[in-house]
C-alpha cells in the first residue's frame, strides 16, 4: 500500500510539473529566460546534427513556432464561433436582439 501512495504522489509531482513547464513557455517573459539559459547550456554547434542555426536558435525557432501556430489555431476557432450565430446570449427580445456572446 505504501508504495501505491508514493507511486500516486510521484505522479501528481511529475504533472504538475509538466503543466507548469508548458505554461512557463507559453509565457513570453519566462520563455525567454529559459531559451536563454538553454542557449548558454548547449554548445554552438553539434556536429553530428546539421542545423542553419545553432541548437539553441534552433530550439526557439521551432517553439516559437509551434505556439504561433496553437495561438493562430486558437484566434480561428473563435472567429469561426463568433461568426456563428448559433451561439447567442438568449432569446430573442427588443433589448438584446439575440447578439452572439461572443465578439
Amino acid at each position: 500500500m505504501l508504495s501505491d501512495k508514493g507511486s500516486s504522489a510521484r505522479m501528481h509531482v511529475q504533472v504538475n510539473m509538466q503543466s507548469l513547464f508548458f505554461i512557463a513557455l507559453f509565457r513570453r517573459q519566462t520563455r525567454d529566460v529559459v531559451l536563454k539559459w538553454v542557449e548558454r547550456v548547449l554548445p554552438a554547434r553539434i556536429p553530428f546534427l546539421p542545423l542553419r542555426n545553432p541548437p539553441a536558435r534552433a530550439m526557439n525557432l521551432f517553439i516559437t513556432g509551434h505556439i504561433q501556430a496553437f495561438q493562430d489555431g486558437v484566434a480561428k476557432r473563435a472567429a469561426a464561433r463568433a461568426a456563428d450565430h448559433r451561439y447567442v446570449a438568449g432569446p430573442a427580445t427588443p433589448d438584446n436582439d439575440a447578439e452572439p456572446l461572443i465578439t
